[in-house]
């Protein structure tokens, strides 16, 4: 049976565990990359205590996530936590597997991005998934520094 549909992760929906809660038909696939976009932090997010992931348009740079298959409901439900389409926009995406297969999948980018600094939980969380899944922390990392250089070395942490 095919999934209903594809959805690349990047942020703190990379924990399994999280996805499982918020959409309980979901089912990780496969490690993939978003070409020409870079994981950014920005905005405020009450519930996770700081700045929320987010990608930006970036030639140079690609972004590290895990594809996921979603039911129906489990999109919708998608669409709630992500608080689309108030707080982020739901796009389509061309995102590549390890073997360079593209597969279509939905994914979420921050509307009115300004950057802003994640909480240290919320980033562990990130971090945990990035290891949990065999990704680079470079990407990570950089998207740190970045923001440091955004914020004038201010992190917000």
């Amino acid at each position: 049976m095919s999934p209903d549909h594809l959805y690349f992760a990047y942020g703190s929906n990379l924990s399994v565990e999280q996805m499982r809660g918020r959409c309980p038909d979901s089912s990780p696939w496969r490690t993939a990359y978003l070409p020409a976009h870079r994981l950014a932090f920005g905005n405020v997010s009450a519930y996770r205590g700081g700045g929320v992931a987010t990608i930006l348009p970036d030639e140079g740079q690609n972004t590290q996530g895990l594809i996921y298959s979603l039911s129906d409901d489990d999109l919708a439900q998608l669409d709630r936590w992500e608080a689309y389409p108030q707080k982020y926009d739901r796009l389509r995406a061309q995102v590549f597997d390890a073997q360079g297969r593209s597969h279509a999948a939905w994914t979420y980018r921050l509307n009115d991005y300004y950057p802003n600094a994640p909480s240290t939980e919320y980033l562990g969380i990130i971090k945990s998934g990035y290891i949990a899944h065999g990704l680079g922390l470079d990407a990570l990392m950089a998207a740190l520094e970045r923001l440091n250089e955004e914020n004038n070395g201010q992190t917000g942490v």
